[in-house]
């Protein structure tokens, strides 16, 4: 029988420990409500792009929370390295200066929508000048109009009270998602014909991971975007 020393027997129980522990270190991520994407009712969270994340990451045996926050505070909170990562989101020039995007957990259209009466045209090469525009605050919309030097107006905080406020000709357009304004337009009973959609860009969605996370799990980005092509 062959004897192991005291000292190395310590030294291998401490650095299994210290792989298990590792291995269940939960991580935090934050999102926003924003159905059908993320879907927070009575304290449960559902939605085509939480089953995605939720998939990956007990495909990776990764514990983890998801705690849900006006968009753009959850955003914050990632960037103050109070959290790891924030979904759904597309990329952008401010969001890539403290994290990094995944692989694509969620298709995304970007629509402009406007009142039927409205004349204006987005595709007019005057839109931009004379149009009063708006999208949901800390959204990627908002930062591409106020950018792209649109005549922004105002933000709503959520895409629901977005299209309200359209309704109420606070705006003249606003940008948004297509499966999010299909939604508030049903919870709305708003038909297809008092608003006019015109089909602008696709901007697909992903998880940012804050680079700090990143930086302390270097693997792991590559082994979440794997799982999630597994997931979709």
């Amino acid at each position: 029988m062959i004897k192991t020393p005291l000292k190395i027997l310590i030294a291998m129980l401490f650095s299994i420990n210290c792989i298990t522990a590792f291995s269940a270190e939960k991580i935090t991520l934050t999102t926003q409500d924003w159905a059908p994407y993320q879907i927070y009712n009575k304290g449960l969270l559902s939605g085509y792009a939480v089953d995605v994340v939720s998939c990956a990451l007990k495909k990776m045996n990764q514990p983890y929370d998801i705690e849900v926050y006006p968009w753009r505070r959850a955003q914050r909170i990632v960037e103050m390295d109070m959290a790891d990562g924030f979904f759904t989101a597309s990329q952008n020039k401010a969001r890539d200066k403290f994290a990094t995007i995944s692989t694509v957990v969620a298709e995304q259209r970007w629509n402009w929508y406007l009142l039927k009466e409205n004349s204006i045209n987005p595709s007019d090469a005057s839109f931009k000048q004379q149009a009063k525009v708006g999208a949901m605050l800390g959204s990627n919309m908002y930062s591409w109009l106020k950018d792209s030097g649109y005549k922004i107006i105002g933000s709503s905080l959520t895409t629901d009270a977005l299209i309200s406020d359209l309704l109420e000709k606070r705006y003249d357009a606003v940008l948004a998602n297509e499966l999010v304004a299909k939604n508030v337009m049903k919870e709305l009973d708003l038909f297809d014909d008092q608003l006019k959609v015109h089909k602008y860009k696709n901007k697909p969605l992903g998880v940012y991971w804050s680079n700090k996370f990143l930086a302390k799990r270097p693997k792991f980005l590559s082994k979440f975007n794997t799982a999630v092509k597994k997931c979709r």
